[in-house]
């Protein structure tokens, strides 16, 4: 993997909060209350300044960009994101979209099922605390909050389950399948079927649990104690990461390769065997959040700025041709004789993958 090039994304004018690829953009949120939609060459296109104060954590759904804090909104989005439409409707904290659905997270310990036209479906009370994040499985919603349990809801609102047993605030949550992984201020993870039972929990972690993911089969967690650690479902430590020197903020797991953000300023880029493939250094500040798309890594700073970093792999796949074609360089197949574009395409259907 080799980092060809990387872009720096200039324009707000405060920490950066949170941050989406969708197709072929990126949207960021800043404290300095507006949203900015770039391109991947670094080019803003779209500056939305009717901004609540503190909306920061945001959502994209099919042809809709949601976010949330003081307020939740609703924008109509057009070829270049042009700010068509805002709902104004009500604070909130965490976000889950399902296909017709908006479920928001709010501070004042209730969760609100909303419609894409802004209207309340539904008032789920029963938490005592704020709800810190949520999720959705089906016609189920997950909630997690600082009252230390999580509860299952359907969609009229009625709640189903609560499940006990976390001793610190819920950070975090993931479901996969007929699981629910949440991750505490306690320093542990826990997992659950959605009857409620606590299945295992998963101690190791020596700082609260910031962040969670879940991919093939493994949970991938980071905390506070500066570590990553990869589990599995029967709550076995398999892996630990360990390298950054402040708290794990942030992680998104793509394809083979995993990629955490940290209060120390770098990113850093690991296999699922344990190995830090690459430190990403170039913040000035916290690293807050991250996405990942294909061969691009986008960064989200309290310096300020975005970081795109590319890592393409043509430069790879073309010394492979290059050594097979090597007794033959006059073939068309060729790198050397190819337009890039070509060579691309015809990399898409070719054995080497």
């Amino acid at each position: 993997m080799e980092c060809c090039s990387v872009k720096i994304l200039e324009g707000h004018s405060d920490e950066i909060w949170s941050l989406s690829i969708f197709q072929d953009k990126i949207i960021s949120e800043s404290a300095d209350y507006t949203i900015r939609i770039w391109d991947f060459s670094g080019d803003c296109l779209l500056i939305q300044t009717d901004h609540p104060h503190d909306d920061f954590h945001r959502s994209i759904f099919k042809d809709k960009i949601i976010s949330c804090r003081s307020f939740l909104l609703i924008r109509d989005t057009l070829p270049i994101f042009s700010p068509a439409k805002t709902i104004y409707l009500r604070f909130g904290e965490c976000l889950g979209i399902s296909q017709d659905k908006i479920v928001s997270g709010c501070y004042n310990d209730t969760i609100r099922i909303w419609d894409f036209d802004g209207n309340c479906l539904h008032i789920l009370k029963g938490h005592s605390d704020m709800i810190r994040c949520i999720s959705i499985s089906g016609n189920k919603i997950v909630s997690g909050s600082h009252d230390e349990t999580l509860r299952i809801w359907d969609f009229s609102g009625n709640c189903l389950q609560i499940l006990k047993g976390h001793s610190g605030n819920v950070e975090c949550l993931s479901v996969s399948q007929d699981k629910i992984v949440s991750g505490s201020r306690d320093d542990t993870l826990r997992i659950w079927d959605f009857s409620g039972n606590c299945l295992h929990i998963l101690k190791g972690h020596s700082g609260w649990v910031t962040c969670l993911s879940v991919s093939k089969g493994k949970i991938i967690s980071g905390s506070a104690d500066m570590s990553i650690r990869i589990w599995d479902f029967s709550g076995k430590c398999l892996n630990i990461l360990k390298g950054h020197s402040h708290r794990v903020n942030c992680l998104s797991v793509s394809q083979d390769k995993i990629v955490s953000g940290s209060r120390d300023s770098t990113l850093r880029i690991w296999d699922f065997d344990g190995n830090c493939l690459r430190i990403l250094e170039g913040h000035s500040d916290f690293v807050k959040c991250l996405a990942v798309s294909r061969y691009k890594i986008v960064s989200g700073s309290l310096d300020r700025t975005l970081r795109v970093w590319n890592f393409s792999p043509w430069p790879q796949i073309r010394l492979l041709f290059v050594a097979r074609f090597k007794n033959d360089p006059d073939s068309l197949f060729h790198p050397d004789n190819l337009p890039l574009d070509i060579f691309k395409e015809i990399c898409s259907f070719c054995s080497v993958f």
